[in-house]
């Protein structure tokens, strides 16, 4: 069971999670870094989540004796020129060795091949620039890419070739698209920061409705930055100006919250991402506090990752 996290730096590191004593698979043996066996939490405690690598660029996809032939191939002609990862922020993957990352800060979107161990980049779509590409997200079953871009206010999306197939938006507009799930119907569903809201399309691109805080006074999210899906059909919407997540439960269920403004273990003081397993845990990154934090369904912390 492989949980990929992705940090408001110049990099992003990938862990291998044991929380339910999944063995790594054969397609995680790409990932390991040789020589570093960072575990969490450290010893004498039990190991629950150790880290695999992170990458920033060309380098950390290359062995290092292939210097001189990336050189020449750089004077030929045939390598990319490698561009720097300014503030990535999403992330998604097909699961088969590509990786999709946003970069706002430099306005692209990093498209790294662990199997030819090389890095491409989408930045001029249809005539277009893009301005400020955030979240990402891959369809496996339908092999497309939806990319967000809080300054074009539009989805765009993308087959398995990066082949740009058009853009979503609801009639009304986006005020300021970020993160996204897909359920396993194929819909998509698209956090407004801006308007407070999740809008959702469906498989086909076709705009079907806009859900909003079962909690709230005013029936909305206040800075809504990402979420995600369970198998079940439940939503998990990082709240951020509210500092907690909320979760959309069941037609019999009702709406739970996780976190709270605070500055101790369980609480919030910058939620950013969130991400689930196949177990159900919870993954919530706080860019105030630089880490994770694992909870259960039913709000109880589990696991704090880096300090």
């Amino acid at each position: 069971m492989v949980i990929r996290f992705f940090y408001r730096a110049a990099y992003f590191a990938v862990l291998l999670s044991a929380l339910v004593g999944c063995a790594p698979s054969a397609s995680s043996v790409i990932w390991k870094t040789e020589g570093v066996d960072w575990v969490y939490p450290e010893p004498p405690a039990q190991p629950r989540i150790r880290f695999l690598k992170q990458i920033s660029g060309l380098k950390d996809l290359r062995d290092k004796d292939d210097a001189g032939q990336r050189w020449l191939k750089w004077l030929g002609g045939e390598e990319t020129v490698p561009l720097p990862m300014v503030s990535p922020y999403g992330v998604a993957a097909d699961g088969k060795g590509r990786i999709w990352v946003s970069d706002p800060g430099s306005g692209l979107v990093h498209v790294i091949d662990l199997a030819r161990k090389r890095i491409d980049y989408l930045s001029v779509i249809n005539g277009r620039k893009l301005l400020s590409p955030v979240g990402a997200v891959y369809n496996s079953r339908l092999k497309r890419l939806y990319i967000s871009d809080t300054g074009l206010r539009e989805v765009l999306m993308f087959d398995a070739d990066n082949r740009y197939l058009g853009s979503l938006k609801p009639k009304t507009g986006f005020g300021r698209p970020a993160g996204m799930a897909i359920d396993a119907a194929g819909n998509l569903y698209v956090a407004d920061a801006l308007a407070g809201i999740v809008d959702v399309f469906s498989a086909a691109g076709e705009y079907r409705k806009s859900l909003g805080s079962r909690i709230a006074a005013d029936g909305k999210f206040n800075r809504p930055s990402n979420l995600a899906l369970d198998a079940q059909g439940r939503i998990y919407v990082v709240d951020s100006l509210r500092f907690r997540v909320e979760i959309l439960g069941l037609a019999d269920e009702p709406p739970m919250l996780i976190g709270g403004l605070g500055d101790v273990a369980g609480s919030f003081a910058r939620p950013r991402g969130i991400a689930l397993d196949s177990a159900g845990h919870i993954y919530v990154s706080d860019a105030a506090f630089d880490n994770i934090q694992v909870f259960n369904r039913r709000g109880d912390l589990l696991l704090v990752l880096g300090r």
